[in-house]
């Protein structure tokens, strides 16, 4: 089960970068610089070196890509599954109440506006518990392939948890949060399969080519929603991306100015979701040349749901907008090494990190393939950081730290069971 290790999942997600360059409709003129070149060599080094150090620490052997025997079909695991749904939903429930009557998210009248202008940085009590709870409900839904013996009642609800999930990051307007729920799912699936031939049959692959057709039809409609609310067209706002982000459009896409409406549609939409793509380096390369390193975070740019919780209790700290203010570019992925360099520079201690996460994530992929229940949800987790690493730093975005929170809340209650 080599494929799913932290070295194949980081590399899968290089490579998955470098071929949508090859095929992609625009060209970014933005040229990199020596010493970020540098700083992404050594991080990547020092991941790689980090993974092939478990042995040291610990005797046990869990390198065997052979799984234990181990069924979570007794009803330790049950009432497990039963106790993380409800608390799923209670924080579910907490969460579409801080959406719908503290942030008064009907007040702005579509989607796009509360997306756009909706005050996301409002602190209550109710939305900081719902924050660390409602992530319980796809939680849930990771470890029950892997859980026998769970009647109808209980995939009932673990369904519907999944679905009021969906719809509240449909509500928000987000598509970050989908992606790490897909490749959760995803990764627990194939943890579970072994092997890639029992994961994609005929039937499944037309799953997923489905999924991601709903989801470019997702990005479409939420896109041209967030054109309308802002007042451009496609074609003003493809030629203010290529200013602002630094690129142009090359080939046929670049004709988006015909008078079929749905071509073009069709056009910007692919245009934006490759940009989405591929956009990180090259935003990191911005962001390596411009941030000043007397502005380092440390921790507060990947980790700041923690420094706001901090914040709630009366400690001094700065809003989030104020470090993004520190930025050379706002709403905008500078993939996962990004907050890591605004966080901490270019020193020993970043790769220092880097080394302790490489060998984190394969101690914890051992231990996955070989049949511990906590540590497969850890590592689903992990493993779609992983995979995101060249796109999008996961920890920071997509409510990434509310969900290994939340995850590691569960372990440490399954432990309690």
């Amino acid at each position: 089960m080599n494929y799913i290790s932290p070295r194949w999942l980081i590399m899968l997600s290089f490579v998955i970068w470098i071929l949508f360059n090859l095929v992609s409709p625009i060209q970014y003129i933005i040229q990199p610089d020596n010493k970020a070149i540098l700083f992404l060599f050594f991080c990547f080094v020092s991941f790689f070196i980090g993974t092939f150090y478990t042995h040291l620490f610990f005797s046990k052997k869990v390198g065997k890509d052979t799984r234990n025997t181990t069924n979570f079909n007794n009803n330790k695991y049950i009432k497990f599954i039963r106790i993380v749904n409800w608390i799923g939903l209670i924080g579910l429930v907490f969460r579409f109440y801080d959406l719908f009557f503290i942030r008064e998210f009907l007040s702005y009248g579509s989607i796009s506006a509360y997306r756009l202008y909706g005050n996301t940085n409002e602190i209550s009590v109710i939305g900081i518990a719902s924050s660390f709870l409602y992530p319980f409900s796809i939680i849930a839904l990771v470890v029950s392939i892997h859980i026998n013996g769970i009647n109808l009642k209980d995939k009932m609800f673990i369904f519907v948890n999944t679905f009021l999930f969906i719809v509240y990051i449909y509500l928000l307007g987000g598509r970050t949060s989908l992606s790490l729920l897909a490749g959760m799912v995803l990764i627990s699936f194939i943890i579970k399969k072994e092997k890639l031939s029992l994961i994609f049959n005929l039937k499944r692959i037309l799953l997923i080519i489905s999924v991601f057709l709903l989801f470019f039809l997702y990005s479409s409609i939420l896109l041209h929603n967030r054109l309308e609310e802002m007042g451009f067209t496609i074609y003003d706002h493809l030629n203010y991306m290529q200013n602002e982000r630094h690129f142009i459009v090359k080939g046929w896409f670049a004709d988006i100015y015909s008078d079929n409406m749905l071509v073009n549609s069709l056009k910007y939409t692919f245009i934006s979701l490759v940009h989405y793509l591929l956009h990180g380096y090259y935003q990191f390369f911005l962001l390596f040349e411009y941030f000043d390193v007397n502005n380092l975070g440390y921790g507060s740019y990947q980790f700041y749901p923690i420094f706001k919780f901090a914040k709630f209790l009366g400690f001094d700290i700065p809003d989030f907008d104020e470090l993004l203010d520190n930025l050379e570019s706002q709403g905008v992925y500078t993939t996962f090494f990004g907050p890591l360099y605004t966080d901490f520079g270019f020193g020993t201690l970043t790769f220092l990190l880097m080394f302790i996460f490489g060998f984190f994530c394969q101690l914890t992929y051992k231990k996955a393939i070989n049949g511990k229940l906590s540590n497969i949800l850890i590592y689903s987790y992990l493993g779609t950081v992983l995979v995101h690493s060249s796109f999008i730093n996961m920890i920071q975005s997509g409510m990434g730290l509310y969900v290994f929170i939340s995850i590691l809340l569960s372990v440490l209650l399954l432990k309690l069971l």
